[in-house]
């Protein structure tokens, strides 16, 4: 008699960039990608003097913030939990951070600022006394505005005096300089400090646009996430430095490596413009690497910091990984050096690059526990440094957080350990993004996506999972408008993810065919400019259109086009980076390989593409196998299907079978709310298996009924996913029953199965077409034979 049966196939739920696919003729599953934060890299500022002593706190301007902060936290104290104090504190605390770090940098700084104006002196000693308001009030705005037009005026009429009008004008815009400073310092203002700041900066430049002038003004906007006119303001800045540089290189070539540090920064930030940023970069590494040799005391930090900034530029490149790590490990020796006798100022040095050592060597599966050392060390130098500075650290806490969280994910045994750190990175940054939405929101944005990834692993969530990924993609659709370079590759990655989730519906392909096409359209134009970062997300795409579309029977030639091309790129990427592609290849594979099984002509190409994903995963699980156990169930599970479909192989299909299921169980056992559907999988298709052997009907029911009351169950909480699995079963344990000449027994669960392929038809014919008029055969075959 012929074997029929239905194979089933689990969701996949792949965090960070590893992944597995488990697809067969009634379901699809995709790559679903967590994202990883890197610590940001670092921009060049002026060097601080630490021998200034003046005690801050004593100031006027000190005074206000600290009794903001005071009456925050009383208040905070009184209500706990009351969002509002909460907030209301937070940003009292950064204000004061802030002004603290800017006032101690501009203290270090005042000397170096040619303060020649009666005005000017007076402005610096009120300042040095930490009376700041009576320094603004010395720079008054009118008279220094009726100034500056009496000396235009003069320049222009009196050639003669023009040495000394352009002192005076030069003393005129060194105070405008220190305006611009002080009220960059006034956390009184409000929304109205940058543009009064901005205001103050353009006027110094009416008077010259001097290299330190156009510097001190983009390093503002920079540091203040303005920016519009920082790239302009730099190359300007750096062309005039590059002049003066020939003729004393000694003096500038400190401040043209400073601003190429600065732009390459500025400029990576557009995945488009990666080979500028580069080449901006390895120009100002080679001047402080030169530099170094004579004064290692002073440009040490500096080759630290654009070692650390290249390194996060070249890790984007899948194929130079190994180089990126050099860059790393070469800034993180400095750092910790560094570090040993300036530990107050260095040790977020060593925390960012080993936040970012961390990131990358988690690419490499083999060297998991390695990474979740990296970031274990740089989670527990955050909390320390936020201790005492939460305003200014806890974004580092929030940034590592979610990347040992999605190192933890990976485990299936740990996922409620990675929830935990998601959810605490998460509530950090909401409360940071209420203060400062332009720098937040879009790491809001991430981990609302990483924890989307996570709950959707689990049956019983898909609902919660879908309203985190629709938040996520929201936010970024907003800050793409302003932004398309930096931001529509996230976009892209929040398509596919929700595209992912919506596919497990299916009632709802249509749907989620047109957001993974949305995805794909804007990862392909991406790689068009830059393939070595974004070609792997194109693949990624691929495969995952390629799941969807081969659950429409009629479509199998275009999912074929789709897996070909996402196999020939992964392959492609494995041969400059065969432990981070090898996983995704296999993935591919496995795929493909269902696909071409579903052709009976084919089995034999299936199942060369199926022991070449075996041959990987194994090898992969040996390393690995709480990793990799998983995607080896998979694959033996479709082999197992595979062998079964030829009734000489039912023994060989059996073994297969049993040690899919011995996996699954194990895995069960630690994460039901992700593997128990997996396991239902493998009972049912055992039962098939089974089912044949007439001599075996007890065993083959068992298996079927144990499947059953777990996908019931799944159901329950989830019927859009799990009622086509519930069908499934009732089919194939009515057939059995056929088989077993009991064709009253075959009635209840085929004509159930009819009810709910009848209801899974209407929204989906493509897919469930041909299993509904199967099972309205079996169900008259039933009726007639009794």
């Amino acid at each position: 008699m012929k074997l029929i049966f239905f194979c089933s196939l689990p969701l996949i739920s792949s965090l960070a960039f590893p992944a597995y696919a488990e697809s067969s003729q009634s379901q699809q599953s995709a790559n679903n990608k967590g994202v990883l934060i890197q610590t940001t890299g670092d921009v060049s500022h002026v060097t601080i003097n630490n021998q200034i002593t003046t005690t801050i706190e004593e100031s006027d301007d000190y005074q206000p913030l600290k009794a903001k902060v005071d009456k925050a936290r009383r208040n905070a104290e009184k209500l706990p939990g009351d969002p509002d104090f909460i907030k209301e504190l937070q940003e009292a605390e950064k204000n004061l951070n802030n002004w603290i770090d800017a006032t101690r940098k501009l203290l270090a700084e005042i000397d170096k600022i040619p303060l020649n104006s009666e005005r000017g002196k007076k402005a610096r000693a009120y300042f040095e006394k930490g009376e700041y308001q009576a320094a603004r009030d010395v720079l008054d705005e009118k008279e220094m505005v009726r100034e500056k037009q009496a000396l235009l005026k003069k320049k222009e009429q009196d050639e003669k005096q023009l040495e000394e009008t352009t002192a005076k004008l030069n003393d005129l815009a060194a105070d405008y300089l220190l305006k611009a400073r002080l009220t960059a310092l006034d956390y009184q203002l409000g929304e109205r400090r940058i543009p009064q700041t901005r205001q103050y900066f353009e006027q110094a430049l009416e008077l010259g646009r001097t290299h330190e002038r156009l510097y001190e003004y983009a390093l503002f906007l920079q540091n203040n996430k303005q920016y519009t006119d920082t790239e302009k303001l730099y190359r300007e800045a750096l062309t005039i430095r590059r002049e003066l540089a020939k003729a004393n290189p000694a003096v500038y070539l400190p401040y043209v490596a400073a601003t190429l540090n600065n732009l390459g920064f500025q400029v990576a930030a557009d995945s488009s413009r990666q080979s500028e940023a580069e080449k901006l970069y390895r120009e100002a590494l080679t001047i402080r690497r030169e530099l170094t040799k004579d004064n290692p005391a002073v440009y040490r930090p500096d080759v630290a910091m654009t070692l650390n900034n290249l390194g996060l530029l070249v890790a984007d490149d899948s194929g130079r990984r190994d180089e990126a790590e050099k860059f790393y490990r070469e800034a993180l020796a400095i750092r910790r050096e560094l570090a040993k006798a300036n530990p107050a100022v260095y040790l977020l040095g060593v925390a960012t690059t080993t936040n970012n050592l961390g990131v990358l060597v988690a690419d490499d599966s083999g060297r998991r526990d390695e990474a979740e050392a990296l970031y274990q060390e740089a989670l527990k130098t955050y909390r320390e440094l936020a201790k005492a500075n939460p305003a200014v650290y806890r974004s580092g806490v929030a940034a590592t957080l979610n990347n040992l969280g999605l190192l933890v994910a990976a485990d299936n045994s740990r996922l409620s350990e990675a929830e935990i750190l998601y959810r605490e990175a998460l509530e950090i940054d909401r409360e940071l993004a209420k203060a400062n939405p332009a720098v937040y929101l879009p790491r809001v944005a991430t981990f609302l996506n990483n924890l989307g990834v996570l709950v959707s692993a689990d049956s019983s969530r898909q609902s919660e999972a879908e309203k985190l990924y629709q938040e996520a993609l929201t936010i970024h659709r907003e800050l793409a408008k302003a932004n398309p370079a930096v931001y529509l590759p996230r976009v892209a990655t929040f398509l596919n993810n929700l595209g992912f989730q919506v596919a497990a519906d299916s009632s709802r392909q249509s749907e989620a065919e047109k957001l993974y096409q949305e995805a794909l359209t804007i990862r392909r134009e991406l790689a068009k400019t830059n393939p070595a970062v974004h070609l792997p997300d194109v693949a990624e795409t691929l495969n995952n259109l390629g799941l969807l579309v081969a659950a429409d029977s009629s479509r199998h030639s275009e999912a074929e086009k789709l897996y070909r091309e996402a196999l020939t790129i992964r392959r492609g990427l494995v041969k400059t980076n065969p432990e981070v592609y090898r996983p995704k290849v296999a993935v591919t594979l496995n795929d493909l390989g269902v696909l071409v099984a579903a052709d009976s002509s084919r089995h034999s190409e299936a199942e060369k593409l199926f022991q070449e994903a075996l041959t990987i995963r194994l090898e992969l699980a040996k390393a690995n196998p709480a990793l990799y156990r998983p995607y080896v169930s998979t694959t033996l599970n479709n082999l197992g299907l595979l062998a079964a479909a030829d009734s000489s192989r039912h023994s060989e299909a059996e073994k297969l079978f049993q040690e899919a299921l011995t996996i699954r169980r194990e895995m069960a056992k630690t994460n039901p709310g992700v593997f128990l559907s997996y396991m239902a999988m493998t009972l049912n298709d055992l039962g098939a298996l089974v089912a044949a052997d007439s001599s075996r009907q007890s065993e083959a029911e068992t298996l079927y009924r144990e499947a059953l009351a777990i996908r019931r169950e799944l159901a329950k909480a989830n019927p859009a996913m799990y009622r086509p699995d519930v069908a499934m079963t009732l089919g194939g344990l009515g057939y059995a029953h056929i088989q077993w000449q009991q064709p009253k027994k075959a009635l209840p669960y085929l004509q159930e199965s009819l009810e709910l392929y009848t209801l899974l038809n209407q929204h989906a014919p493509q897919v469930y077409g041909e299993r509904l008029k199967l099972v309205t055969r079996w169900l008259q075959d039933a009726k007639d034979a009794q």
